[in-house]
Parts: structure tokens; C-alpha cells; sequence
């Protein structure tokens, strides 16, 4: 199956009651199984709309990503105006099952990028901060998230188990990140992104980076 599919993935959980099929794919024509992925988690979303980052209105993860890659990610809009009420506990290798199901695609297990944006990485027993299961990301990807000591020392517990590159704007809500790199034994990634809305618009910056190996894996020692 090739181009985009919805399907259910925790909607009773994630969704408002009458929303369904929080999950999308994206197949491209070039895909070839087992296929590289790109798992995409989007920030605080409270009441909508679905498949944010998705096709939904801003930025679309299905034009920035390389086409040799299938890029899928769940939806979230019940308790999303929070991020440290975000994707708790999220399950990668569900959602990867569920992707391979919805598309008849084989995923490649030792390449899914874990990505996340804004609220994603503000949640400390949830979205890229959730446990890791049998899937293990070849890399997470923060970009523009949380950024104190507390995030700093659980990023740096998930560094010890696989790379971890995080990105920051400079334009808007300006942020010290000293506390975080002190407590993550790393940098974080600074970028001036032009634009009236830096904060959504480092998401291609960032990503293109990342899947085109531009960017150095910096784990705490």
C-alpha cells in the first residue's frame, strides 16, 4: 500500500470521544521493504486537530522527509494542552506494529527515528522519555522541547541507551540551556531560524540534519 493511511491507534485513550483513526502513514513510491521510518510526535494539540504535523494546517512531515523513508506518527488531543500530560507511557513498538499493519509494509527495526517536537519532550514518563521496548529508536530527535536540569538528566538517561540529538531556536522564548547541557553531559543544538514562527519552523531544519547524518551523536559519557 502506498500514500497516506489513517487508522486506529489508542483512540479511546488519545482522542475526544467521536474522533477515530489517530494514526497516519505515509508511503512513498520509493519505499522498499523492510522500510527506514521516521515516528513522529507532535506537541500540546488540546482538542485538535488530528494528525498535527501530518497534513494537518502548518508544516507536513510527509514533504520533508527523505522518500526512502515511510513516516507515520499517532494523534493526541484528549488531556494535550499539557505536555507533561503528553504521550505517557507511549509504546514505540506498538506503534510500530500498528504502522506495519495499517500499511502491509515491513519496518526496519535497527532504523526508526523517534522524533519530537514542543511538548513532546516535556513529559518525563512519556513521549521520547517514555521506556524503551523491544523497538529501539537508531536515534531521538528533540527539537525545541523542555529545556531545565530535570529534562536535561533524563535525556542524558536515555543517551546511555541510544543517541540522542537535541535542537533549540534562539528567536523566541529565550532560554538559558546551561542547567540542561550541565545535567544531559552534552550541547544542545542552537539554531537562528528566520521566519514569523521559529518555533515550528526548525522542525525541516532540525530533521533534515538528523536524516542526512549532519549532525554529530553526542551522548553523556
Amino acid at each position: 500500500m502506498r500514500g497516506t493511511i489513517t487508522f486506529p491507534f489508542e483512540d479511546e485513550r488519545w482522542l475526544h470521544p467521536g474522533e477515530r483513526e489517530g494514526g497516519l502513514a505515509h508511503v512513498f513510491d520509493e519505499v522498499v521493504d523492510p522500510a527506514p521510518l521516521v515516528v513522529w510526535l507532535h506537541g500540546t494539540n488540546d482538542r485538535g486537530p488530528l494528525h498535527r504535523g501530518l497534513g494537518a494546517k502548518g508544516f507536513d512531515l510527509r514533504t520533508l522527509v527523505p522518500t526512502s523513508f515511510l513516516v507515520a506518527g499517532p494523534s493526541q488531543t484528549r488531556d494535550a494542552a499539557s505536555g507533561s500530560r503528553l504521550w505517557t507511557a507511549f509504546d514505540l513498538t506498538r506503534f510500530v506494529e500498528a504502522v506495519e499493519q495499517a500499511t502491509g509494509r515491513a519496518i526496519d527495526r535497527t532504523r526508526v527515528t523517534l522524533v519530537g517536537h514542543s511538548g513532546a519532550g516535556c513529559n518525563v514518563a512519556g513521549g521520547l522519555l517514555s521506556p524503551l521496548g523491544a523497538v529501539r529508536p537508531c536515534s531521538v530527535v528533540a527539537i525545541d522541547t523542555c529545556l531545565d536540569a530535570r529534562f536535561g538528566a533524563r535525556f542524558a538517561d536515555l543517551a546511555r541507551e541510544v543517541p540522542v540529538h537535541v535542537f533549540r531556536q534562539t528567536r523566541v522564548w529565550p532560554r538559558e540551556p546551561r542547567a540542561f547541557e550541565e545535567t544531559f553531559g552534552g550541547p544542545v543544538v542552537a539554531l537562528d531560524v528566520p521566519g514569523d514562527n521559529p518555533h515550528d519552523d526548525i522542525v525541516p531544519i532540525a530533521l533534515a540534519r538528523v536524516l542526512s547524518g549532519a549532525v554529530e551523536e553526542l551522548p553523556p559519557d
